[in-house]
């Protein structure tokens, strides 16, 4: 399927679509209803075209269509949603088509057990000065019940992107490529979900686990959700035998990446998410 990460109803704002001569289709462009940036505020866009069919400009056909569109929204810039090696072809080719900057984003290694000890002492300090609600709850993703699993699907597609159903597939324990429920967390209050950690542990290598995303919903951001969602995250995951973990960071995470300066992360790779800026 093209663009698999772009098809949840809830996430894509607009959709376009390029067939050949028998009307079948060879390539598909989106905008999300998501937006990010400073200065360069626009959503993110995806794009691809069949390999067979690329080098004839339905490319840059479809680009057109989801600038023109985006301008009318008033972006100032278009995102991309994935981030790509420096030296990837992918890279190459949307600077190719205009996406000529870009957030770097970071590749680290952390030790589980010092975020677990900072992001408690970050509670316990908030705590102090009533800055977190009462009746919050964090609990793996393996004691919640299936309604909140398929909540958490929904919500992963909206804020990271994804296919929704390889998403809900993926917080199951039979996938090959499932979420660790036992380490992944769902921080919820009286009102519902609050925000979720995800947790891969790929081929059952502890050494290689990588937490894939935290998320917490719009209306608990900019406080204590995030480090209750990390702090559980990581005592799970030590709780479990863990050690160590990796994780991706852009450099608009100014918390995250002050984290990591902090507690002496270990960078493994640097990726670029490519911008376009719209004139």
């Amino acid at each position: 399927m093209l663009l698999p990460a772009a098809m949840h109803p809830t996430t894509v704002e607009r959709f376009w679509v390029a067939r050949n001569e028998v009307r079948r289709i060879v390539g598909a462009a989106a905008v999300s209803r998501l937006w990010s940036g400073g200065e360069d505020a626009g959503p993110s866009a995806e794009l691809s075209v069949l390999d067979g069919f690329r080098g004839r400009g339905l490319g840059r056909m479809l680009l057109e269509q989801v600038v023109s569109h985006a301008r009318t929204l008033g972006a100032k810039g278009l995102h991309g949603r994935a981030a790509y090696a420096e030296d990837s072809s992918e890279l190459r080719a949307a600077r190719s088509m205009g996406f000529d900057r870009g957030v770097a984003a970071m590749e680290v290694t952390l030790d589980a057990r010092d975020v677990a000890r900072e992001c408690q002492h970050v509670l316990d300090r908030l705590r102090q000065r009533g800055r977190v609600p009462a009746g919050v709850v964090a609990r793996p993703l393996c004691e919640v019940d299936e309604a909140l699993l398929d909540e958490v699907a929904e919500q992963q597609c909206i804020e990271v992107g994804g296919d929704a159903v390889d998403v809900r597939r993926r917080l199951g324990r039979i996938d090959p490529d499932a979420f660790d429920l036992d380490v992944s967390v769902a921080v919820t209050d009286a009102e519902g979900l609050v925000g979720f950690g995800l947790v891969h542990v790929p081929a059952r290598d502890v050494a290689a686990t990588v937490m894939e995303s935290v998320v917490v919903l719009p209306r608990a951001r900019r406080g204590w959700a995030n480090a209750m969602l990390k702090e559980k995250v990581a005592t799970q995951f030590v709780a479990k035998g863990g050690t160590t973990f990796q994780m991706m960071t852009f450099d608009t995470h100014r918390d995250t990446r002050r984290q990591g300066e902090r507690l002496a992360a270990v960078k493994t790779r640097t990726l670029v998410r490519p911008t376009m800026l719209l004139a």
